[in-house]
Formats: C-alpha cells, sequence, structure tokens
C-alpha cells in the first residue's frame, strides 16, 4: 500500500495555515518589497539575475526569479508566495518519499522518513518565511538529483541519468550556495550501494567538485559584498570549531526534542573570545557520537550513512567560517535531516521486524511513534502563526531571548513602519538598554526623533551610530540631510553625503540627496550628474525620474522633463505629485487639456493642487 497520499495530506493539514501569513520585516523588504530585480521582473531583466553576483546578500538567481514571477502574478499580497512555498514543500515531501525508498528499499522507511520532513517543526521555517524561499527551492532541485544518481548507481554507464542529476545539481546551486555539499552525498550514495571506488567513480565527481568550488567562491564574494561574513581574524578556527560543535549538538538534539524553537538563535556572547564553556564541551558528545558510528560499521553502513549525510550536508552553516548574526537557523536543517530521518525509519522498521507483530510490545512501539508524530505535527501547526506578521515574529524572539537587541530593535523598526512611534521608541530604547553598540539601533531611533520633531535628538542619533560603525552609509545621509535642515550646514552636510557615496559608490538614495543639495546650491550641472547616476543605480525608481525632471523643467528643457516624469508615472502609477508636475509640462508646452487631466489624476491620488491653477487650465 503506497502511503505517500496519508503523508501529504497530513504535511498539508500541519502546515496549511501558512498561506494565510503575510510580509515580516526581516529579509522580506530586502529579498521582495524594496527589491527592485522582483518589482520590476520581465523575461527582459532575467539576463541581469544571474549576472549580477549579490542581491540581498547572497547569489541565488533561480531564487529571484521564482519571487519575481509570483510578483508579477500577485503584486505585493504575500498569499501567493506562500502557496508556493508550500507547493514545493509538498513536492519536497513526495520526493524524498521516493528517495528513502530507493536508498532502503522498503515503503516503511520510506513513509517514516518522509513524515518527519514533512511535518518537523525545524522545517516550519523553510515554508513559513518568504525570504526563505531558496531553501525550499535548492531542495526541490537537490532531492531530486540525489534521486537521479542513486538510478545512475545502478546503472553507471547511462550517461542520460548522469547528465540530468549534473543539471539538477546546476540548479540547486543556482537556487542556493548551501548545494554545494552535493558531490559528497552522492559519494556516500555510493559508499550506501557499495560500489567499487574504482577512477570511473572519481572521474565521474570532478565536475561536481568543480561546480561546488566554483559555487562556494561566488557565495564567498556575494557574502562579502553583502558585508554578511564576518572577519576571519576576530574569529580564529581554534574557536570556531567549538562553536559548530556545539551548533552541531544542538541540530541534533532539535531533530528528536524540537525545544527552545526560535526564528532566531542569537550568540550567547559578544565577542568569540567570550565562548561559554558548554561550547568547549560540546566536543565531548561529538567525538563519542563519532566513535559509535564508526563501532556501528561494523554491522552496517546505513549509521555512517545517515550521520554523514546529516553533517555533510550541514557543515557550510555549522558557523566555522562564521557569518550572520546567528550561531543556528532552523531553516539550515531542511535537507540535512534527511539523512537522521533516514535513520529513524531503519531503525523503527528493523525493531518492528523483531518483534512479533502479536505481541503487545510491538503494538506499543506503533502507539509510542504514532503519539510522537502527531506531537511534530501539532507543534508545527501551532508554531505556523509565528510567521503570521513582523509582530508576532519577533514577539516569539523576544520570548525565547527577552533581552536580545537584534530582535527589540527589529520589533522597533516594525512599528515604525506602521507609525507607531511611540512603540518604536519604546523598543529601540529597550534594544539600547540591552546593548549600546548597536548602529542600527540608533539610526532608527533617530528616524523616529526626526517623525516626533526632535531634530536635535535625531542628530545625536545619528552621530552616535556613525561613531559605532563609521562604515555605516545610510547614518552619514540621515545626517547630512539633517545637517542641512537643522543647523543649515550646507558644507557640513555635503561632507556627509560624499563620505556616504566613497563608502557605498552604489548608494543610489546617497546620490539623489546630493543632486537636491546641489540643486539647492544652484549647482544644476552636478545635480543633473548626481540625479542621473542615481537613475542608472536604480532605473526602477520613481523618485529618482521626479527630481531630475522638476531640475529639466526648472532648466527650461521641457522635453526632457516629460520624459522622465512619463518614466516615474510608469515605475509608480499612483505618484501624484509626478502626475502634477507633468500637467505643468503640458501646460508650457500649450497642451491645456493633457495639463489639466495629469492635474485631476494628481488630485484623485491625493496630492494637493490649488484651485488658482487648475482655473488656469480651463478653456
Amino acid at each position: 500500500m503506497n502511503r505517500l497520499p496519508l503523508v501529504l495530506i497530513l504535511t498539508l493539514v500541519c502546515l496549511f495555515p501558512v498561506v494565510f501569513n503575510g510580509w515580516v520585516n526581516w529579509d522580506d523588504y530586502a529579498y521582495v518589497l524594496e527589491n527592485p530585480y522582483v518589482l520590476h521582473f520581465s523575461w527582459r531583466s532575467i539576463p541581469d539575475l544571474f549576472t549580477t553576483f549579490e542581491i540581498a546578500g547572497a547569489y541565488h538567481p533561480l531564487t529571484m526569479l521564482s519571487l519575481g514571477i509570483d510578483y508579477v502574478l500577485a503584486g505585493d499580497h504575500p498569499m501567493l508566495f506562500h502557496i508556493t512555498a508550500l507547493l514545493l514543500h509538498l513536492v519536497n515531501t513526495g520526493l524524498v518519499y521516493v528517495l528513502a525508498h530507493r536508498l532502503s528499499g522498503n515503503k516503511e522507511v520510506a513513509t517514516i522518513t518522509a513524515l518527519l520532513f514533512g511535518i518537523h517543526p525545524m522545517h516550519l521555517e523553510a515554508v513559513a518565511w518568504i525570504s526563505s524561499r531558496k531553501d525550499v527551492l535548492y531542495g526541490f532541485f537537490y532531492i531530486i538529483g540525489l534521486i537521479l544518481y542513486e538510478k545512475y548507481s545502478r546503472e553507471p554507464t547511462s550517461w542520460k541519468w548522469y547528465g540530468l542529476c549534473g543539471t539538477a545539481f546546476v540548479l540547486a546551486l543556482l537556487a542556493k550556495g548551501m548545494a554545494l555539499t552535493f558531490p559528497f552525498l552522492i559519494l556516500l550514495i555510493d559508499f550506501l550501494k557499495k560500489r567499487p571506488p574504482d577512477r570511473q567513480l572519481w572521474l565521474e565527481k570532478v565536475p561536481f567538485l568543480a561546480g561546488s568550488l566554483l559555487f562556494a567562491w561566488i557565495a564567498v564574494r556575494a557574502q562579502q559584498e553583502g558585508t554578511a561574513m564576518l572577519a576571519v581574524h576576530d574569529y580564529p578556527l581554534t574557536k570556531t570549531v567549538f562553536l559548530g560543535a556545539y551548533s552541531l549538538v544542538a541540530y541534533f538534539g532539535k531533530a528528536w526534542i524540537p525545544l527552545g524553537l526560535s526564528p532566531y538563535h542569537p550568540y550567547p556572547f559578544e565577542h568569540i573570545s567570550e565562548l561559554p564553556t558548554a561550547f568547549y564541551f560540546s566536543a565531548i558528545p561529538v567525538m563519542l557520537g563519532l566513535a559509535a558510528v564508526a563501532w556501528s560499521l561494523r554491522y552496517t553502513r546505513k549509521v555512517l550513512f545517515g550521520v554523514a549525510f546529516f553533517i555533510g550536508s550541514l557543515a557550510p552553516a555549522l558557523q566555522i567560517l562564521p557569518f550572520g548574526r546567528a550561531f543556528m537557523a532552523e531553516r539550515f536543517s531542511y535537507i540535512p535531516y534527511i539523512g537522521l530521518f533516514l535513520l529513524a525509519g531503519w531503525g523503527f522498521s528493523h525493531f518492528v521486524r523483531r518483534n512479533d507483530p502479536k505481541a503487545l510490545f510491538y503494538y506499543l512501539a506503533r502507539i509510542v511513534a504514532g503519539i510522537y508524530l502527531g506531537t511534530l505535527g501539532l507543534i508545527s501547526f501551532q508554531r505556523t502563526t509565528v510567521w503570521k506578521s513582523s509582530n508576532t515574529l519577533w514577539n516569539a524572539v523576544i520570548e525565547a531571548y527577552p533581552d536580545e537587541y537584534f530582535a527589540l530593535a527589529s520589533r522597533g523598526e516594525h512599528w515604525y513602519r506602521q507609525g507607531d512611534y511611540d512603540a518604536a521608541l519604546a523598543d529601540l530604547n529597550a534594544s539600547i538598554e540591552a546593548y549600546n553598540r548597536y548602529a542600527i539601533a540608533y539610526n532608527y531611533r533617530g528616524k523616529i526623533y526626526e517623525k516626533l520633531q526632535e531634530p536635535g535628538a535625531a542628530y545625536r542619533d545619528y552621530d552616535q551610530a556613525i561613531r559605532l560603525d563609521p562604515q555605516f552609509e545610510a547614518a552619514y545621509v540621515n545626517r547630512g540631510i539633517l545637517s542641512i535642515s537643522l543647523k543649515n550646514d550646507q558644507q557640513g552636510g555635503l561632507e556627509d553625503l560624499n563620505t556616504a557615496i566613497r563608502l557605498a559608490p552604489e548608494y543610489a538614495l546617497a546620490y539623489l540627496n546630493r543632486g537636491v543639495l546641489y540643486e539647492t546650491l544652484g549647482q544644476y550641472q552636478m545635480a543633473d550628474r548626481d540625479y542621473s547616476q542615481a537613475i542608472i543605480l536604480n532605473p526602477y525608481d520613481a523618485m529618482n525620474y521626479k527630481y531630475r525632471g522638476a531640475l529639466y523643467f526648472i532648466l527650461g528643457k521641457p522635453e526632457q522633463a516629460l520624459q522622465d516624469f512619463n518614466r516615474a508615472i510608469e515605475q509608480h502609477p499612483n505618484y501624484g505629485e509626478a502626475y502634477f508636475y507633468r500637467s505643468q509640462v503640458h501646460r508650457d508646452l500649450k497642451k491645456p487639456g493633457l495639463a489639466l487631466r495629469d492635474a485631476q489624476q494628481a488630485i484623485d491620488l491625493g496630492f494637493p493642487v490649488g484651485r488658482d491653477y487648475l482655473n488656469s487650465l480651463q478653456p
């Protein structure tokens, strides 16, 4: 009897609430809502996805392609994004069933492996978080690749399956660089299948290894460009190896007893020199576990296969080469846990086969297994709401880590975006109290003080953000703008904007604001140059065209101004101010009908247009 339909139904029931979740302010803006590659996706822009090495801190063009397609179909409504992720996960669950069945030849093993994969709470993050699309997408191609390789391993002369496997591997790499572990896993399949380690076996791995090395280099470069990679000299290998051991133990423990779940797991220290004693002792269970695995080889290859599958596919995420803010992330378990779940399936199947089907112990084992699986599914079902909104997300993190400054600041940013400045200020104050060296918290608090009409306090916070992080280009822009408006210090403002551009030559907003300053100073040629550069860097931002169009209008270049206002409206059809400026251009070009239509459109979009101006357009 094929139990896969039941596995898929149970997985769907446990995770279905995710389709009603929304966006969160953790990477969803960078990946989708403020990502020009997604917002202005078209078939013509596809080459840009593959030739740009860093988008949102990583190289994953296939993931960006899938998000772009969803955006074309649904705009900024999150439901389709969640449905796509859930469907991919269901397909992946089915593929895990196929893989487990091909590796074990046992439907019961395949059922247990697939069900654990489908409903496990540690896998929820990969499905429920829109920005984790890369995990379910690379998992899709990765698992297909393993299935194809297993098929090839049965017929090593069938190059069709080898070629299809290689194609799936490349597609997985293009979805997420973590797929670079693939060559190690296909070697494990050879080991499990007892393929002789002859010359062909090693030569056929060379293209896969080359692909992994290439994408490893691309991944490191993208992480460095996205400033996610931590300084290696600050995190020596003699320390990070214990960090990796602790992470490995944590991932292993949560596979069986998923306690202490959180969307974010911060480092429990400010600097790795303060590594807690528990991290050093974590090497003991790792060594004992590896010794037990070695001992098991006397009886079976399955234990080594499952454990090596787990460790090998998890290795890039163990923070031995540190990146990001967290020492572990639940989504990273998505592929690695397949190895452990296979072990669970093999172990349970072996156990029940050794007992009499009519014995009480046999039925008790199945009842206990059912209760355990039901508990996992219930935990996943209950935790689907964690990702419902930014508020629920950061509430969950703060519940797990009450004094976590990053979570407090992120919730403060959420309240800022919602316009609740009092709540935002309270969270940012708490974040700064918990850790007074987090520059981003000061920068956001400065923006809130501006909204609360306290420019002096805002200036001090921008200043402090820059002291803490002299490379923080956004804080220079904010301080520069405020220097001009608060202190009338145009020279100081210009210096800050120049610094921001020096630090981030591709920061379009810095060029835009410097262009505004040059225009205020009457340096129109310089303003034109900066507005044009802002457009080159971000050709999808309507505001860039609006400002340059307004400059051209002032300079008596109505045709060029009209082109820019047309582009601004094309990029942002609800841009009332752009319609008003275009109305003025039409008026000067002696086209009162078009001018009146644009003026009325500006009014309909909420932009104030004076009655005298409207009257001047009447025939």
